[in-house]
């Protein structure tokens, strides 16, 4: 357990493992001084008459000896165990400090939340029996950013703001300039990303760096997916749209297998997009582990349990977090905040998440709910004042 939620301090973790060794190894070494005594050097002697009893009279010079010893085994024992406290307490002091000190300098009430975070991270895991670790598939690493420079990683996730960040990763990890404007898709995927080290740098850096990432109200992200990935086109050009068209066709051929037939022979005249109900019925056949990024639910992209991260940011406090994290790193604001290189007009979709909900039936959201049950008390774990704010779509 110290191993897995320790990442961030192995020196601790060795320091309170050598602990318990000290101690398992003290009480083997007195066992067996005691039952070499009573079967080598105490032979039994009984007392006349029968009488199964051991005579006292006969454990005299062996038994102050013994006592001798076990009390030496004993002080040294304490004394290995009142340093190896010392080293604990000293090390998990620089922990809280290696950890924290990104933040405290500017913003404690960050560096607060922060810590608050990954206790109840530990409590989240424990509770759902979740993975400790992340297998060597490289996929399994591809969500995660890193800089070297500023020793950051950052786990992003679709319709989370991971844009603008994936920017800022361009321009630390030299591969765009400021003064470039309006990049594609196939831009924002050059950053580096821990899938392309091997597996002893990718550990040494989940080890190192500051780790953070940022959420969203699930069901909120959910109706951002829908809108930018699925629903016809509003005021503003997509981007990926073989992707999203791919997608549309999917689901439409999976729910609407006759209508997307005759769609087909027609020569594809006329719209055909999933409504909001049908993408949502598609989502809860799907094993979400599988699904496109832009619905899989963020325990499955950043693995909270295997990895300790510093820092949740929430989307909705996306300016203020942003602004501090920024500082931290002594990065200026145009190393995020740059408008010129996003291609589409955002929208606020939280403002219309009850609208698209009002299109689903009561069974419906009680299967989107349930498919999305360990993602939405994960993010109640992290931001529990909105905890069961679906259940009022």
């Amino acid at each position: 357990t110290c191993f897995i939620y320790q990442m961030d301090n192995f020196y601790y973790c060795v320091l309170r493992f050598s602990k318990l060794l000290s101690k398992v190894a003290v009480i083997l070494i007195v066992l067996i001084l005691v039952a070499v005594y009573f079967i080598t050097l105490h032979p039994t002697k009984l007392r006349p008459g029968g009488d199964d009893t051991l005579d006292i009279a006969t454990f005299s010079d062996q038994d102050v000896r013994l006592s001798r010893i076990t009390n030496r085994l004993e002080r040294g024992l304490q004394v290995i165990h009142r340093a190896a406290d010392t080293e604990v307490a000293t090390s998990e002091v620089k922990s809280a400090n290696s950890n924290s000190n990104y933040l405290l300098s500017i913003d404690p009430d960050i560096a607060k939340r922060g810590k608050w975070q990954r206790k109840q991270m530990m409590e989240f895991c424990q509770k759902h029996g979740m993975e400790h670790f992340i297998s060597d598939d490289l996929h399994e690493y591809m969500h995660l950013l890193y800089d070297d420079s500023k020793k950051i990683i950052f786990c992003y996730v679709p319709k989370v703001g991971c844009s603008k960040w994936k920017y800022t990763f361009l321009l630390l990890n030299g591969i765009i300039s400021f003064t470039e404007k309006r990049l594609p898709e196939s831009t924002l995927k050059k950053t580096k990303r821990l899938s392309d080290l091997p597996a002893i740098e990718r550990k040494r850096r989940l080890v190192d760096y500051y780790k953070y990432a940022f959420v969203r109200n699930p069901m909120e992200r959910i109706v951002s997916a829908y809108r930018n990935k699925i629903a016809r086109p509003l005021n503003y050009s997509l981007i990926g749209s073989k992707f999203e068209e791919a997608y549309k066709m999917k689901i439409l051929k999976t729910l609407k297998p006759a209508e997307f037939a005759t769609w087909l022979k027609n020569s594809r005249k006329g719209s055909m997009y999933p409504t909001f109900s049908e993408f949502v019925q598609y989502l809860t056949m799907e094993n979400l582990k599988k699904v496109n990024e832009h619905f899989q639910p963020v325990i499955y992209l950043c693995h909270p349990c295997a990895i300790n991260y510093n820092f949740y940011g929430n989307f909705k406090l996306l300016p203020q977090d942003a602004d501090t994290l920024l500082s931290q790193f002594k990065l200026n604001s145009s190393y995020y905040d740059n408008e010129s290189y996003i291609s589409h007009k955002l929208f606020n979709t939280s403002d219309l998440v009850p609208k698209y909900f009002t299109e689903l039936t009561s069974s419906q959201k009680e299967a989107l709910f349930y498919t999305y049950a360990d993602e939405l008390d994960f993010y109640y774990s992290l931001y529990p004042e909105e905890k069961d704010s679906h259940l009022n779509l």
